[in-house]
């Protein structure tokens, strides 16, 4: 479980993956459509 917060507003996202890493790549690459208006994303738990 993890949870992301946008950088450039107060937009939190709670997912759940194997490899965090690749995941929060894909986030801030705009690769994942529920996330992409609000990027960048950085890790807050």
């Amino acid at each position: 479980m993890y949870v992301l917060k946008s950088v450039r507003s107060d937009k939190f996202y709670y997912g759940q993956t194997e490899n965090l890493n690749n995941r929060l790549d894909k986030h801030n690459s705009g690769g994942v459509k529920s996330t992409a208006p609000y990027v960048p994303r950085e890790l807050f738990a």
